[in-house]
C-alpha cells in the first residue's frame, strides 16, 4: 500500500453490501489520505492528476501556491488554500486556473465543482476538499496504471486512455452522490457482451439495428426481464454500453481488491499487535526430556526450528511427527522453512495459527474444550493437531506469492510493501468473491464474515477442501467429514470447488498434491512390494498365470483406498488385458511405463536378444485372435536401450502409434461417455460406481492430458465399497474395465469422426480386449 498510495499506517475502512461504487470509492480515498503523511509536492501532483484523470481537465502544465487566489476569486477563497494551474486544453491554448482546497476538508458539497464569476471576467477556479483530492488522485493514478496493463481493454478499445478517463469523472465529483444517478453504476446487460457475442445475441433488424435473438432470449431469461422481448440496439449504442460496462465492472474489481488488501494487513496488524517479541522467544527452563525432542526430532529435515511448550504430551508429539513426516515429504520444498511452535495460544482461541511475520507456524495440542469457550468437555475427546493443514496453507499462500516480511514492531508505521501473497493476486480474486457472497446468502454474522472472507483466510480453508476432497488426505493433520460441514467450508459450494479445484491444479507447487497426497498420515504407509512370483518359469502355464494375476487382484483391492490407487495408476491402460494391468502394476506400483508384448516386437523384427536388461513382466499378448503368456515390455526402458539402434527406435516408435488412441479435450469426452453410459441404466449404488471408473477410464484413455488427477470415491462411495465382499471389490475392478472397453470403439469413432457418428465398428472389438479373471477359478 506504500508503493501504491503512499500511505504509511492503518485505520477502519468497512465497505457493506448497501455501498455503491460511488460511495466505495470515496471510502477508499478518505482511507488513502487519513493513513498519509502528505507533502507539498504531494498536495500539487495529486491536484494535477485529480483534474487529468477525471477529465476535468485536458493537461496541467504547472501547479504552485499562490498568496493571491483571494484577489482574484473573491469570497470563495476564505479559509481555503489557493493553487495556481496553468492548463492546456484541447485546441492547445493555455490558461490560467485556480484550485481553492479547504485544508479542513469541510467542502464535500462542492468536490469537483467549477466556478466563474457572473461578470465573465475570465477567471474559473475549481473547489474541493485537501482528503478527496489527494484520495481521489492516488487512486486513479494507480487504478490508470493497472488499466494500462488491461490487455482486453486494449484490444477492445481504439482509445483505451481516453474510455477510461471519459468515465472517471462520476467517480470523484460530489454532484453524482445522489439516487438519481444510481443507474450510472450500475453495469448493463447488454455492456456485458464482447462483440462477437454481441453478434451472436443479435439478428440483423432494419435500419441498421439489431434485435436480440429469440434463440438467445429463451437460453437467458435476465435478458427478457431487463429488456423484454423487441429491444433493438445500434451499434452506437452497444458501443456506448459496452464501454460504461467494461469500466465499471473494472473498477469494481480493482476496488475489491484494493479492500482486500486492506484487510489482509489490517488482519496481519492484528496479529501484529498479540506477537509481543518475548513471546517468541525460546522459552527458559524447558524440562530435560523436551529439550532432548526438541534437539532430535525428525521434523528438523522440514523445520527451520521446532519449539515445545513444557506440557505438551510427548506420546502424543511421537504421533503427530510420524504424521508430519509422511505428510511434509509429499507438500512443495520452499527454501523458506517456517518455524514451527507447538504450544498454548493462550486468548486466542484458536487451535492454530500462522504468524506470517515470523514465519511461524502454531499448533495448540489441547483438547477443543480446553480451547474454545463454548466448547463442553467430552470425555471421549482427544487433544489434537488437525490445524495444521490450514496453517500450512496459510505458510504457503505467503510464501509461494514471495512475499517480503513485515516490520514486527506494531507501535510504528509499518513499512509496507505489495503484497503478493496468493489470496491477493488476481488468480484467487473471482473465487474470494463467490465465496463471500455464498457466506453472505447463508446468513454469516457480519464479524464471522469479515474473519471467514479475509483473502488469507478464504485462501487457507480453500486449500483445506482441495487436499480433502480433491487430494484425498486423511489423517490427523485436517480435519474430519463432520468438521467440513459447517458453513465456513460448505460455502465452497460445487461449483465454487471446482473452480478451486482448477485453480490449485494452474499452480506448479501445489498441482501434484493431486496425486501425492491420496493418503491417510496416521495409517503407515507401505511400501510397495512386488510378489515374489514375479517372471518365475511357473507363470508360462496358463493356468499358474491365471492364478496369479486373481491374486494380485485381491492384493491389491483389499480397501477402497487400494482400489483408487489401482485406478488411478492403470486407467490408461486400456488397450491391455485385464491380467496384464495388474500383474504390471503390482511389479511397478504408481511408476507403472507403457507396455509392449514380445509378440508385438518381433512383428516389427525387433531381436529383444539385444536388450535383455530391460524390465519386464510374464503376462498376456494377443495373437490370432487369442490370449497367450507372454513377456511384457517396459516401452520408457526399450527406448533408453535403443538409442543406438535407430532402425529398432523407429519401429518401436510405429507400434506405439498404431496402438494410440485417438485424443480430445476432457470436457468433450466427459459429456460423450456421459451419454454414452447412460444405456446402463446403474440399478444400484454399485452398478453407479462401476459407471463412474468406466468413464474414468474412457476419459482417461483418451485425454489430450499427459497426467490424468487421481481417482477418487466419494465418502458415501468409499463406504459402500469398504462394505463389499473381498470377491465383489475385486469384480468391480474387473467389471468396470470391461465396462470401458466395451463402449471404447465407438467412442475412437466419436472422437474421429464426430459426436454424431455411427460407429462402423463392431462392440465385439471392445470385448475382445477382456480377458477375464475368473478362468480357471471363480472368485
Amino acid at each position: 500500500m506504500k508503493k501504491k498510495f503512499g500511505i504509511t499506517r492503518q485505520s477502519s475502512l468497512t465497505i457493506t453490501e448497501n455501498d455503491t461504487p460511488f460511495t466505495t470509492f470515496r471510502k477508499v480515498a478518505n482511507y488513502i489520505y487519513k493513513n498519509g503523511d502528505w507533502s507539498e509536492n504531494d498536495i500539487t501532483d495529486s491536484i494535477k492528476n485529480y483534474l487529468e484523470l477525471s477529465h476535468l481537465e485536458n493537461e496541467v502544465l504547472t501547479v504552485k501556491r499562490t498568496t493571491l487566489g483571494e484577489s482574484k476569486i473573491g469570497s470563495s477563497a476564505k479559509g481555503k488554500d489557493i493553487f495556481e494551474l496553468q492548463v492546456k486544453d484541447e485546441q492547445g491554448k493555455t490558461r490560467t486556473k485556480y484550485m481553492a482546497l479547504d485544508m479542513d476538508n469541510k467542502s464535500w458539497s462542492t468536490q469537483g465543482d467549477q466556478w466563474k464569476h457572473r461578470n465573465n471576467d475570465g477567471v474559473s477556479w475549481y473547489t474541493g476538499n485537501l482528503n478527496y483530492t489527494v484520495g481521489y488522485a492516488k487512486l486513479l493514478k494507480d487504478m490508470y496504471q493497472n488499466w494500462q496493463f488491461d490487455t482486453m481493454a486494449k484490444a477492445e478499445f481504439d482509445e483505451p486512455r481516453g474510455i477510461f478517463i471519459s468515465q472517471m469523472q462520476k467517480f470523484v465529483k460530489h454532484t453524482y452522490s445522489g439516487k438519481k444517478w444510481e443507474f450510472l453504476f450500475k453495469p448493463d446487460l447488454i455492456g456485458t457482451l464482447n462483440h462477437d457475442e454481441f453478434l451472436k445475441a443479435t439478428k440483423p433488424g432494419d435500419d441498421n439495428f439489431r434485435k436480440l435473438a429469440n434463440e438467445f432470449l429463451k437460453n437467458h431469461p435476465e435478458f427478457v426481464a431487463e429488456y423484454g422481448l423487441d429491444r433493438k440496439f445500434s451499434e452506437r449504442s452497444y458501443g456506448i454500453h459496452r464501454r460504461d460496462t467494461y469500466v465499471l465492472n473494472f473498477v469494481n474489481k480493482y476496488l475489491q481488491n484494493t479492500y482486500n488488501i486492506v484487510r489482509q494487513q489490517r488482519y496481519e496488524h492484528e496479529l501484529g499487535k498479540e506477537v509481543h517479541a518475548k513471546s517468541w522467544e525460546t522459552k527458559k527452563n524447558i524440562n530435560k526430556a523436551t529439550q532432548q525432542i526438541m534437539d532430535k526430532t525428525v521434523l528438523h529435515q522440514y523445520f527451520n526450528k521446532i519449539e515445545l511448550d513444557n506440557d505438551v504430551d510427548l506420546a502424543l508429539f511421537k504421533k503427530f511427527e510420524d504424521e508430519a513426516m509422511r505428510l511434509m515429504a509429499k507438500m512443495p520444498e520452499n527454501k523458506e522453512q517456517p518455524v514451527l511452535r507447538l504450544r498454548k495460544l493462550g486468548n486466542h482461541k484458536a487451535a492454530g495459527m500462522y504468524v506470517p511475520m515470523l514465519n511461524t507456524i502454531i499448533v495448540d495440542f489441547r483438547k477443543p474444550s480446553e480451547i474454545y469457550a463454548d466448547r463442553q468437555e467430552n470425555k471421549k475427546e482427544e487433544a489434537s493437531f488437525s490445524s495444521f493443514i490450514h496453517e500450512y496453507g496459510h505458510y504457503l499462500d505467503h510464501q509461494l506469492g514471495s512475499r517480503k516480511n513485515l516490520s514486527l514492531d506494531y507501535r510504528k508505521p509499518q513499512n509496507f510493501v505489495e503484497a503478493p501473497t496468493l489470496s491477493l493476486q488476481p488468480d484467487f480474486a473471482n473465487i474470494l468473491q463467490k465465496y463471500t457472497d455464498n457466506l453472505k446468502a447463508m446468513g454469516v454474522n457480519s464479524k464471522e464474515l469479515e474473519y471467514f472472507s479475509t483473502p488469507s483466510e478464504a485462501f487457507a480453508r480453500a486449500f483445506e477442501v482441495y487436499t480433502y476432497e480433491q487430494c484425498g488426505l486423511r489423517g490427523n493433520l485436517n480435519h474430519n467429514q463432520d468438521d467440513y460441514k459447517t458453513v465456513q467450508f460448505t460455502a465452497f459450494n460445487p461449483k465454487l470447488r471446482k473452480q478451486l479445484t482448477e485453480y490449485f491444479d494452474h499452480i506448479p507447487a501445489i498441482n501434484h498434491l493431486r496425486k501425492a497426497l491420496n493418503v491417510d498420515t496416521s495409517i503407515s504407509q507401505k511400501r510397495h512390494i512386488s510378489d515374489e512370483r514375479q517372471n518365475q518359469e511357473i507363470l508360462k502355464d496358463r493356468t499358474q498365470l491365471a492364478n496369479f494375476s486373481i491374486d494380485l487382484l485381491r492384493k491389491w483391492t483389499q480397501d477402497a483406498r487400494q482400489v483408487e490407487n489401482l485406478i488411478s495408476t492403470t486407467g490408461k491402460q486400456l488397450s491391455v488385458s485385464n491380467p496384464t494391468r495388474v500383474i504390471a502394476y503390482d511389479k511397478w506400483g504408481d511408476n507403472l511405463p507403457e507396455l509392449i508384448s514380445l509378440h508385438a516386437l518381433h512383428t516389427k523384427g525387433i531381436a529383444i536378444k539385444k536388450y535383455r536388461e530391460v524390465d519386464h513382466i510374464q503376462a498376456y499378448s494377443r495373437q490370432n485372435g487369442h490370449w497367450y503368456p507372454d513377456k511384457v515390455y517396459s516401452v520408457p526402458d526399450l527406448k533408453e536401450a535403443m538409442i543406438n539402434n535407430n532402425h529398432d527406435l523407429d519401429s518401436l516408435h510405429e507400434l506405439q502409434k498404431a496402438k494410440e488412441f485417438a485424443k480430445a479435450d476432457d470436457k468433450k469426452l466427459e459429456e460423450v461417455v456421459s451419454k454414452q453410459l447412460e444405456q446402463e441404466h446403474p440399478e444400484n449404488s454399485e452398478d453407479q460406481i462401476q459407471n463412474k471408473i468406466a468413464k474414468y477410464i474412457l476419459v482417461s484413455a483418451h485425454s489430450l492430458k499427459k497426467e490424468q488427477p487421481p481417482f477418487k470415491f466419494t465418502d458415501e462411495e468409499r463406504k459402500v465399497v469398504n462394505g463389499l465382499e473381498e470377491h465383489s471389490r475385486s469384480n468391480l475392478y474387473a467389471q468396470s474395465f470391461k465396462l470401458a472397453q466395451k463402449y471404447e470403439p465407438k467412442l475412437q469413432q466419436e472422437i474421429k469422426f464426430g459426436i454424431n457418428h455411427v460407429a462402423s465398428k463392431s462392440l465385439e472389438v471392445g470385448k475382445q480386449l477382456s480377458l477375464s479373471f475368473n478362468k480357471p477359478k471363480e472368485l
